[in-house]
């Protein structure tokens, strides 16, 4: 391959001085021809910075000073950075050997936007036992997508056209979940069309105490359905789909102006619903599984047989039985 893309790796970074070095070399040791690479610390206390300056000279930039945080570090990653592909990689996290390379000739001899692969978990101190691996979610239609979002970030690559056309930058009011806002902008901007996906590992996330998705995982939900939230207020979703979002306790009123033209909401909800249904199945509010079943199946969801099967137990329940469950529920 010769006409290697331009490869942005950023690294946030604060006070992870026991993992960063492994971080660095993972990305160092690619021996990748176009590569960019910066890390922005946010004022590590720790050996952080004695660390960075071993490999100042093989670094596009560096800076060590206080910031807001890892959306904050991302954005001023992003305002230096000038490659045809970006990414971050988290200062606890590691590249696989030859992704760069894999995700270079992705890019050369696809007309894609989006190239994604798979994510292995590891046990910190034991790098070479998988406990997980994660797919960025991904289906036959953006609707499906969207409905079942699941991240593996670290593999996630895009091209800096796409990212210049999302507004340059992550979502800094996300401190947690802001990965999965931006791959949900892109769906929502470009659909599924230009994204390719391969099965080969491109990243290890580290599992650790300190990890945010091992410590923070409330959060996390917290901010998911904040966002789908603002999704459902914005198109306007049935009653039965805001009352269940509206539930939750969201850890910040997040909004956003959802690009329009790409996404079928009607599909979108249809989606939704079916994922919903079973919730309520399962808190016996049989009326609201009812009404979301009815309405994926009017919208467009693709019936199978597990779909019929609770549709079934629903639609066979007597009204007394349903009226008992919502009584029940609200004593």
């Amino acid at each position: 391959m010769t006409n290697f893309p331009r490869i942005t790796i950023i690294t946030p970074s604060f006070n992870q001085g026991k993992y960063i070095e492994q971080t660095i070399l993972s990305v160092l040791e690619q021996d990748y021809p176009c590569l960019e690479y910066i890390i922005i610390d946010g004022g590590s206390k720790d050996e952080t910075v004695e660390i960075i300056k071993k490999y100042e000279k093989q670094l596009t930039y560096w800076v060590s000073e206080p910031d807001k945080g890892q959306s904050d570090a991302i954005n001023k990653g992003m305002q230096r950075a000038t490659g045809d592909v970006f990414n971050w990689l988290n200062s606890d996290d590691l590249l696989e050997q030859g992704t760069l390379n894999e995700v270079g000739k992705a890019f050369a001899e696809n007309d894609i936007l989006s190239f994604n692969g798979v994510c292995r978990t590891f046990n910190d101190g034991n790098y070479t036992e998988t406990v997980d691996t994660t797919y960025t979610s991904f289906y036959s239609s953006a609707e499906k997508t969207l409905s079942k979002i699941g991240m593996g970030q670290p593999s996630q690559f895009y091209s800096m056209k796409a990212i210049h056309e999302l507004g340059n930058c992550v979502n800094t009011s996300l401190s947690h979940s802001m990965d999965k806002e931006l791959w949900m902008r892109f769906l929502f901007r470009f659909g599924t069309g230009k994204v390719k996906f391969t099965n080969n590992i491109l990243s290890s996330f580290r599992l650790h105490g300190e990890s945010k998705s091992v410590s923070l995982y409330e959060i996390f939900r917290k901010d998911d359905y904040a966002l789908y939230n603002s999704i459902f207020r914005q198109f306007d979703a049935p009653v039965f789909l805001k009352d269940f979002v509206t539930r939750q306790e969201f850890n910040r009123d997040y909004k956003n102006e959802w690009y329009k033209g790409v996404i079928n909401p009607e599909l979108l909800f249809a989606y939704f619903a079916v994922r919903f249904a079973t919730e309520y199945y399962t808190l016996g509010e049989y009326d609201n599984c009812r009404k979301c079943l009815l309405y994926a199946r009017k919208n467009g969801f693709p019936v199978d047989s597990n779909f019929l099967s609770l549709l079934g137990k629903v639609m066979l329940l007597p009204t007394p039985l349903i009226n008992f469950a919502r009584k029940m529920k609200n004593r």
